[in-house]
């Protein structure tokens, strides 16, 4: 039989968006003139991500994107890690291709842009009614974290991958499997025991091939063996109702409270912040800056993520109005007098804040505590199985970014701010995440009892 002419191409729907300015990609499968088109699964991508002559996905700076394309999201440009797992599913559907027509010739079909298409669906409806992934675990973790790879955020795989980790080593130290079949409640007890206990982590050789003695690393507490234990279970729900795998229910009868909210709520103190934002740093422009981004955390209660990707366009008519990084919620942030006046600050500059890496934001936050005399004595308390560890820490040492967004919710509380508004400033959802902001302080205890009943000071009531 002689060869059809075939072509393969790949198509972006810039004609299609999506209302977040992502665009799908088509594969387009041509025979003899006549085509057929298929939606590429779980790809969708900016313009600028995309190379029309190469017919592949390509990294592009954020500064570069925005010339291009100033209309689109810039906050979902690939990363340059990226770019070559989406390209390998491109390419991988180029081979699925060619399997098909190769088949075609040997069952002497004719090959139409029709049926292979269809093929080209049944094999893809057959790996989404998803591959088998085998009977372990964590294999099938490693699996599924790769398979989300362009969907899901990179901390988020970085937390599956590292739950996968820790089960291959709890079965290598006790040489038990962990299986779909087999996960109980015993089981995962002794995997939380496990965690209770400090290892030994093998690290990577130097570059000069010269091993590296492996690093101790003490156990996990009872709050981060909860949420491995409740990201396990949601992973085993996700193969059971969506992969249908048989997996055993006695998992489902194993419970870990996380007691998060029992422990303490790390934040400055009206006095504390007040004596940050008018610390003098005019001799070092390295910490005034990282005190300018802290303090307007404090006064706004956004996060680091939020704080990065805050642009001039989310502030109109002194109101900050953005979608939150982490819960894709709607803010709508009123400006005050604090907030405004750093905004001022940094006027000239492009971007509203002068806002650096997370890590050495962290870094420099404890250098700025110290300096300015954030000492005050505090206790960190920490459950590992029945036992509890209080570790003592000066406030400074324990200041990070986030700690901007807790003060901020304590302090709006402290001055008489119910806490539904609150919650609607923060775009916090529940009251059960909310209630141990709630249960923080005295001082909102005061405050309320005297706008509702007066100050004790200005007591000039008599008993008679």
């Amino acid at each position: 039989m002689a060869k059809d002419k075939t072509t393969i191409r790949f198509w972006l729907r810039s004609d299609r968006k999506n209302l977040d300015t992502s665009c799908p990609i088509h594969l387009v499968y041509q025979v003899k003139g006549v085509r057929r088109y298929y939606q590429c699964p779980d790809i969708h991508i900016l313009e600028s991500n995309w190379n029309v002559k190469d017919q592949q996905v390509v990294y592009t700076r954020k500064q570069d994107a925005k010339k291009m394309y100033p209309d689109d999201d810039t906050s979902l440009l690939l990363a340059a890690k990226d770019v070559e797992p989406i390209n390998d599913k491109l390419a991988e559907l180029r081979s699925l291709i060619k399997d098909i027509e190769g088949n075609l010739r040997f069952e002497k079909t004719p090959i139409t842009s029709q049926l292979v298409i269809e093929r080209l669906k049944e094999m893809k409806s057959d790996t989404t009614k998803k591959e088998d992934p085998g009977i372990n675990i964590a294999d099938f973790i490693l699996r599924y974290a790769k398979d989300c790879s362009s969907t899901h955020k990179y901390r988020t795989i970085q937390v599956y991958e590292g739950l996968a980790t820790h089960l291959k080593n709890y079965e290598k130290k006790y040489k038990i499997a962990v299986n779909f079949d087999n996960i109980n409640v015993q089981l995962l007890r002794g995997f939380v025991n496990y965690l209770l206990e400090p290892k030994e982590m093998s690290l990577k050789p130097y570059p000069s091939g010269k091993p590296r003695k492996p690093r101790k690393v003490k156990g996990m507490n009872n709050i981060t063996i909860a949420k491995q234990i409740s990201t396990l279970k949601t992973l085993l729900k996700i193969a059971r109702t969506i992969y249908k795998i048989n997996v055993n229910p006695d998992y489902q009868d194993f419970k870990v409270a996380r007691k998060d909210s029992n422990f303490e709520v790390l934040t400055l103190t009206n006095e504390e912040f007040l004596t940050l934002f008018n610390f003098d740093l005019s001799d070092n422009k390295k910490l005034e800056k990282v005190r300018d981004v802290f303090c307007f955390s404090c006064a706004t209660g956004l996060r680091y993520s939020d704080l990065a990707q805050l642009k001039r366009e989310h502030i109109q008519h002194n109101t900050i109005r953005m979608t939150a990084a982490k819960t894709g919620q709607r803010l709508d942030i009123p400006l005050n007098p604090y907030s405004l006046a750093i905004l001022e600050k940094y006027k000239d500059l492009h971007a509203p804040l002068p806002v650096i890496s997370g890590q050495k934001t962290n870094k420099y936050l404890k250098e700025l505590g110290e300096l300015a005399g954030i000492d005050a004595p505090v206790e960190k308390v920490r459950e590992y199985g029945i036992s509890k560890k209080a570790i003592p820490f000066k406030k400074y040492e324990l200041m990070s970014i986030h700690m901007g967004r807790r003060t901020f919710t304590t302090l709006s509380l402290e001055k008489g701010m119910a806490p539904q508004e609150v919650m609607a400033l923060t775009g916090h959802t529940t009251f059960k995440a909310f209630k141990r902001y709630v249960d923080v302080t005295n001082e909102r205890k005061k405050t309320v009892m005297a706008k509702a009943w007066g100050e004790v000071n200005d007591n000039k009531l008599k008993v008679v």
